[in-house]
């Protein structure tokens, strides 16, 4: 419940209402999934337009880091991505060029 009410003062503060939201996305969590208790299930109450999908992105990820464990070569590869993204963050210079790149 205490999700819920956190969306509701996220809204509430921002002008938005829970009667325009077309879907709802989730990573399958059972707090916000179950179909009794789950946030999901709060705001259908609310608004019957509101669906709720599995978010693709966390799907995504799961396979990949599924993949990563399996070959280790995949695992370097996002290992120095990540060192990059660290040193990019890092420095507004290295920010700029990339973006100019």
């Amino acid at each position: 419940m205490s999700l819920k009410a956190g969306i509701d003062l996220l809204f509430s503060e921002y002008g938005l209402s829970l009667s325009r939201i077309q879907a709802q996305g989730y990573d399958g969590a059972s707090n916000m999934q179950s179909k009794f208790k789950g946030l999901k299930t709060w705001i259908l109450d609310e608004n019957k337009s509101a669906y709720s999908i599995h978010c693709f992105s966390h799907q995504l990820q799961l396979a990949l880091v599924a993949l990563a464990r399996d070959h280790n070569h995949v695992g370097n590869l996002f290992d120095e991505v990540a060192k990059l993204l660290n040193v990019v963050r890092a420095s507004h210079k290295c920010h700029d060029l990339l973006r100019e790149k």
